[in-house]
């Protein structure tokens, strides 16, 4: 993303790398003694991990040779000691449309106010899953056994690979909407049971079931599994509570026991303790059903009590706490903005705080969740240096920068979008220094094991703007197209964002990646 990985990442890469922190030669050259990577405050070391985005069905689907897209970026993963990997499948839902539009509603959803607008981005009670999907162009109708099969089959034959290099396995699955090719609804807002069939299918056979089953067929007797549910999808956990606490059990009992008709006594309990399963849930707005248009967490707060208090009778409080309780780990989006662009390690935790400002309202907290020995997770980190949620705004200044950070640009990389301006290191860039320092100081917080929180993993969404992992070196480009061609490329082919990022981290431990992403992609509409 930008000259700017190494300084925190080589600190923070794995367990014993022991990696340096990115400085300048401070005595004639010499360079300074290496840093500590991070530790919790039990000493296990925090890792910074990579995200492995199939955005695309081509991203893991097998060639003729059996390979794919997704075997060269754990390839490329491999090369560095990095011990866990998190695979991001992208799969789709399309739904019945509005249920009841207003008069004058534009059913293109191009409306300027669209976060406002009725159900283009806020879907909770406006429609209807029809069913699940695999491939947002194809997407006419629920899949067939043979798909189901071809997408566990294509997933499993990566993941085997990813194990084979000594890597554990997390997976973090996001369902996009293609309703009419995609409108840009928003999955956290989308309200469904995750047994309930649609067309015949549920989201457990459509999406969880065969993803288990790839799973179970990939690891090895000391692999470490985490399977996130459900990625940034609150509506269906906060209302379908006790579905999804059956839904835990079931994919725990499915991994451990070796997939499908398979009986978890093969594996025992040694196998089933190192079968991880969470909840993914946002930055902010966990439910999302209420105040959904508000950018701004503050007035978000602020409005969340009267806002609660309406609509209290409509949640089962008990099964809610149930369900967290019985899971191991909490996934959090943690695009982390800062209203101070010289913000402390400590503040890292703001987003935290303030989720657990809102959990309160459900009899739960983060740090209650932590004392009884269930794990936080961020899910997604980084700063995209966007300002738009259709991608398509670079922050010109810091202060944009971290207000924003789960905003990016998206599509293929030209000089024009690159808020970093990474094609000249020598220009002065705001944003980039802002990057610079929001890495540093997320490298201070994770050796310092955390503040009032403690964070157990750390995955980079290493997607367009916001991947700062470098896929190789390359020679000096001049033109859009040479940068083009290390990063932002379509069809989730990983590498970096600039070649002038890869001659700035030359010395450093570098890594992969970087995928594919639709012209929307993520419309995250809060500000945690």
């Amino acid at each position: 993303m930008v000259g700017l990985a190494g300084l925190a990442i080589s600190v923070l890469l794995a367990a014993g790398l022991g990696a340096t922190a990115a400085q300048a030669p401070t005595d004639g050259g010499a360079k300074p003694a290496p840093e500590p990577a991070a530790r919790s405050p039990g000493g296990a070391a925090t890792e910074i991990s990579s995200s492995i985005v199939l955005a695309v069905p081509t991203d893991y689907l097998l060639n003729g040779s059996g390979r794919s897209t997704c075997m060269d970026m754990v390839d490329r993963a491999s090369q560095y000691r990095i011990k866990r990997l998190q695979f991001v499948p992208t799969l789709f839902w399309v739904d019945e449309g509005p249920l009841d539009p207003p008069t004058g509603f534009d059913p293109s959803c191009k409306t300027a106010d669209f976060l406002a607008s009725y159900y283009c981005y806020d879907r909770f009670n406006a429609t209807r899953v029809k069913y699940f999907c695999y491939d947002r162009d194809k997407c006419t109708g629920p899949p067939g056994q043979a798909d189901i099969a071809r997408f566990r089959d294509s997933l499993k034959a990566c993941m085997q690979l990813a194990v084979s290099r000594g890597h554990d396995l997390s997976v973090n699955m996001h369902v996009d909407d293609a309703t009419k090719g995609g409108l840009g609804g928003w999955r956290n807002t989308l309200l469904f049971s995750p047994l309930q069939q649609f067309s015949g299918l549920s989201y457990v056979d459509v999406v969880l079931n065969p993803i288990a089953d790839a799973i179970a067929g990939a690891v090895g007797p000391s692999t470490q599994v985490w399977l996130t549910m459900q990625g940034e999808m609150g509506a269906t956990v906060f209302f379908y509570s006790k579905d999804w606490q059956q839904v835990a059990a079931d994919m725990r009992t499915r991994i451990a026991g070796g997939g499908a008709g398979r009986q978890a006594g093969r594996a025992g309990t040694s196998q089933q303790g190192r079968v991880h399963i969470g909840l993914g849930i946002n930055n902010a707005k966990l439910c999302g059903c209420i105040l959904v248009p508000i950018v701004d967490q503050r007035e978000y707060l602020a409005r969340f009590p009267a806002a609660f208090e309406a609509v209290k009778g409509e949640f089962d409080l008990p099964a809610i706490q149930s369900l967290f309780n019985a899971i191991d780990y909490v996934g959090l989006s943690a695009y982390i903005p800062q209203s101070d662009i010289h913000f402390q390690p400590c503040d890292l935790e703001g987003l935290m705080s303030r989720l657990d400002q809102e959990f309160t309202f459900y009899g739960l907290t983060l740090k209650g969740l932590l004392a009884a020995g269930k794990e936080i997770h961020w899910s997604e980190f980084g700063v995209g240096g966007g300002t738009s949620p259709q991608g398509d705004q670079k922050a010109a200044t810091a202060e944009e920068a971290a207000y924003t950070p789960f905003f990016g640009m998206s599509g293929a990389y030209t000089r024009a979008k690159d808020p970093f301006i990474l094609y000249d290191l020598s220009q002065p860039s705001p944003v980039r220094d802002y990057a610079r320092y929001f890495y540093n100081q997320t490298a201070a917080y994770l050796r310092q094991g955390g503040c009032d929180y403690r964070v157990a993993h750390v995955y980079i969404w290493n997607l367009p703007s916001w991947d700062v992992q470098v896929g190789g070196r390359c020679r000096r480009g001049n033109t859009d197209r040479q940068h083009q061609g290390m990063a932002w490329k379509p069809r989730g082919v990983a590498h970096v964002w600039s070649s002038r990022q890869a001659e700035a981290l030359a010395a450093l431990p570098q890594h992969i990646l970087a995928g594919a992403v639709p012209a929307v992609h993520h419309q995250r509409g809060e500000l945690p």
